[in-house]
């Protein structure tokens, strides 16, 4: 009975009372048996991985150096476009794949469309600077830089052949993650503007070579396109082989003459300035020695 009693007593006066005690409807709480996974764990030095950011990001690469805080990437046989390491907050990765290495084919031929691409650039800040005063010799230097640059667009064309390469396929390749691109694949989308280039520069090649063999002139015009047209449409006359291949092939005839044409008078105009430029320097000579004549006097 005193023991009851001391027990109300303790309740009543809200003493606390030995033990575990939790409040209604919250349950005790646990340990977390759900420790989150260090993604770099088990990793070795110089694995090809593929790193997944927490904002989504992917970049793949040779690991090289593996700190408290930080991680170091090699991305330079990851894209012509990269070169060299790159680090990462470990926090910030939140996961890390590894991928089969490079075979030494492989980096060679990256390491060749890289080269590729730093001569591309080069060729570009050239461009853009501000042309000099024409000397002697500047001409077969220009020349000499076209040739290069023809080379350039027909090895480009090699290695990425039209047949195989097409534009559909470039929108293709440009829809995926440039991480999981192939070497090749990426070595298109970064010189896609130049593939493009060597493109129209092999049509306009063969449309040259058309206008070789179809000279304009009395005999090969619009006028004949027109009179071999009529005379298979309306009379039923087959032409010759060699007539057939001038209609089939009109269209391109037709602006490889526009382009010729328009060639011509452009190299017209640069001639024609050229020879204005020497008269007015050979006047301006002429006046300079008559006056050093006159105050010789």
């Amino acid at each position: 009975m005193r023991q009851l009693k001391f027990v109300l007593m303790v309740l009543a006066l809200g003493l606390p009372v030995a033990g575990p005690v939790h409040s209604q409807g919250s349950p005790p709480p646990e340990e977390d048996v759900f420790a989150e996974k260090d993604p770099l764990e088990g990793r070795v030095l110089g694995e090809r991985v593929e790193i997944t950011l927490t904002n989504g990001s992917l970049f793949r690469g040779e690991l090289r150096a593996i700190f408290k805080d930080r991680i170091k990437v090699d991305l330079s046989y990851e894209g012509t476009n990269v070169d060299g390491m790159m680090s990462f907050e470990r926090k910030k990765i939140r996961q890390c794949q590894v991928l089969p290495a490079l075979t030494a084919d492989e980096r060679g031929r990256i390491a060749a469309a890289r080269e590729a691409a730093k001569g591309t650039a080069a060729a570009a800040a050239a461009a853009t600077e501000e042309p000099a005063e024409p000397k002697e010799g500047d001409e077969k230097k220009e020349e000499s830089a076209e040739e290069k640059r023809k080379a350039e667009l027909e090895a480009l064309l090699a290695a990425y052949p039209p047949e195989v390469w097409t534009e559909r396929r470039y929108a293709e390749i440009l829809s995926t993650d440039p991480a999981r691109r192939t070497p090749e694949e990426q070595g298109l989308v970064d010189k896609y503007t130049d593939w493009l280039e060597a493109k129209k520069m092999k049509a306009a090649a063969e449309r040259a070579k058309i206008l070789e063999t179809y000279p304009p002139g009395d005999e090969w015009n619009e006028q004949k396109y027109e009179s071999l047209q009529s005379k298979l449409a309306v009379f039923g006359i087959p032409c010759s082989a060699e007539e057939q291949f001038f209609v089939e092939n009109f269209a391109d005839w037709k602006t490889a003459k526009a382009e010729k044409e328009a060639a011509d008078k452009k190299a017209a105009e640069k001639k024609a300035e050229e020879e204005k430029k020497k008269a007015e320097e050979a006047k301006k000579a002429e006046e300079e020695a008559a006056k050093a004549a006159e105050e010789g006097k």
